[in-house]
């Protein structure tokens, strides 16, 4: 089969089983095909969209958070340090 064919029988295949998938905003069928490939028969560990970022491999938004604080606090007190104590 030629790229063309396979995209169509793909195409098919996802309009049967993912129609409420790509039915969505902003889901198309490379994104339906790579969810369903991830989720496989057991969608269980995609329970929530936190879930399904940390199956992805993202760092979590609460550690992240964490982060940015620290950041902003050492930011606050490197710039309110008097000059002779740094």
């Amino acid at each position: 089969m030629r790229p063309a064919e396979l995209d169509n029988v793909i195409k098919t295949i996802l309009d049967t089983i993912a129609a409420p998938l790509l039915a969505r905003h902003g889901v198309g069928y490379e994104t339906a095909g790579a969810l369903l490939c991830t989720a496989g028969d057991n969608p269980d560990p995609l329970a929530t969209e936190a879930s399904f970022a940390s199956l992805c491999g993202t760092p979590r938004r609460a550690h992240l958070d964490r982060q940015l604080q620290a950041t902003k606090a050492q930011g606050w007190l490197k710039s309110n340090l008097h000059p002779r104590a740094v």
